[in-house]
């Protein structure tokens, strides 16, 4: 056994990271499956519904910006500041937790207000508690990544994912009340902070030099104002849910089990993108071929499935979930269509360049689009309006990309887009999506 481990041809860091992306989405999934056949009911899945919206909401900006400046600044480093900035990105990721943590309890009614319109949330000390202890381990799938190691990455996302979806499934079999889940998931976050903190012994060096930081955190300031404005599409999404439905829990969870693009989707294209960035930015012509090459593979593989997914939604979602989250299907299919946004990589390419600021223009349009098209698809297709705004925002996003590419740098989306094969899959998606189409009620 120990021989055929030995042999075993581990993926590579690419590949290994890719895996973990999808496991996170799929475990997620997984966990939307188990609420919704639970006997916690409808208004415990909105609770939890309400809390992720919150926990993303909060961190999701600056974690990815902090972590493509990582990804872009690391290549470039020397091996012994390679090694300083591990530790420096754990001290960073920790205090930013601990002021959130300490912010979040503090002002806890005012933030409820803000982003639910309710005062009060149940479980929401314990998620906060939870969600601050797990922010920083986000980081060493990213630190396992730059050191090109498949198999600790691929094992601690093995781990992670499992130890989160038995948070829940031990819960609901032995018929616990859900406040045990938040237990577990406490437990895991104990767990995943040891680990990091046990590579950063073995593989960091533990030095604090505020220039340093200071240039860290700079080169990222674009960054996380790109990811700021490009998640707040999501944030937005939710939060006029919310504001147009008055906080009900049903509601909002009917449309977060809807507002789900294609499983894998996201996951395998983000964790592209991230991968890619430190290969164009250390070699641009090899990095748009591997873009395009990779790219066309995911095409072939996620393409097809959408493409059966939409044709089939409404009655997966009704075996898989509820037949009271059938209705959710409509506003699935909508968001199946931002996979033909998702496989093309134009972002990756002027992050990669260095091009920050740029990043934060377009996304800033993208902003701007999705709540005037939103709000004006939203009063007259309810629920479905607002997914669909969010689709014609991405496009507008894409679309500015891809032009300034060509203009300012003479690179067309051929040379990192297969676009024969493109043009296909996307006719093919949205001809299905025309054909399963109906009105929502909601």
């Amino acid at each position: 056994m120990r021989r055929f481990v030995r042999s075993w041809r581990w993926p590579s860091q690419i590949s290994a990271l890719q895996i973990s992306q999808v496991l996170r989405q799929g475990i997620g999934i997984l966990v939307a499956i188990l609420l919704a056949k639970s006997d916690w009911g409808m208004e415990t899945i909105g609770t939890y519904e309400q809390l992720l919206y919150i926990g993303f909401a909060l961190s999701f900006f600056w974690i990815a910006g902090l972590i493509q400046g990582l990804l872009t600044l690391f290549p470039q480093s020397s091996p012994d500041e390679q090694k300083r900035l591990f530790a420096r990105a754990y001290l960073v990721f920790a205090v930013i937790a601990l002021f959130l943590y300490l912010v979040s309890v503090a002002f806890e009614e005012p933030l409820l207000w803000l982003f639910t319109k309710e005062r009060k949330l149940e479980y929401f000390q314990l998620y906060l508690l939870y969600w601050a202890i797990n922010l920083p381990p986000y980081l060493l799938e990213y630190f396992y990544l730059l050191r090109e190691r498949s198999r600790p990455l691929l094992l601690f996302a093995g781990l992670s994912f499992g130890g989160h979806f038995l948070a829940f499934a031990i819960p609901a079999l032995v018929g616990w009340s859900f406040v045990c889940c938040f237990y577990g998931l406490i437990l895991l976050a104990v767990i995943r902070h040891f680990i990091l903190i046990g590579f950063l012994v073995r593989y960091s060096t533990w030095s604090w030099d505020w220039t340093k930081v200071r240039k860290w955190l700079v080169y990222s300031s674009p960054l996380m104002l790109y990811a700021l404005l490009g998640g707040l599409n999501q944030v937005f999404d939710s939060w006029l849910v919310n504001l147009r439905y008055g906080g009900a829990p049903d509601t909002f969870a009917l449309f977060r089990y809807g507002a789900k693009e294609l499983p894998l989707a996201m996951a395998l294209a983000n964790a592209l993108s991230l991968a890619l960035i430190p290969e164009v930015t250390k070699n641009l012509e090899s990095g748009l071929q591997q873009i395009r090459r990779r790219s066309t593979n995911l095409m072939h593989l996620l393409f097809p499935v959408s493409t059966l997914l939409m044709l089939t939604s409404k009655q997966i979602f009704g075996a898989v979930f509820d037949e009271a989250f059938v209705a959710s299907a409509a506003i699935f299919n909508v968001y199946l269509l931002i996979l033909t946004n998702r496989l093309t990589f134009p972002h990756t390419i002027i992050i990669g360049l260095g091009e920050n600021r740029v990043m934060v223009y377009v996304s800033t349009l993208e902003f701007i689009s999705n709540i005037l098209i939103s709000f004006w698809l939203a009063s007259h297709y309810g629920l479905w309006g607002i997914a669909m705004g969010t689709v014609l925002a991405y496009w507008v996003e894409k679309i500015v990309d891809i032009l300034y590419l060509q203009i300012r740098h003479g690179i067309g989306p051929g040379r990192y887009t297969h676009l024969g094969w493109y043009g296909f899959y996307t006719l093919l998606l949205i001809g299905s999506f025309i054909l399963v189409y109906e009105p929502m009620r909601i």
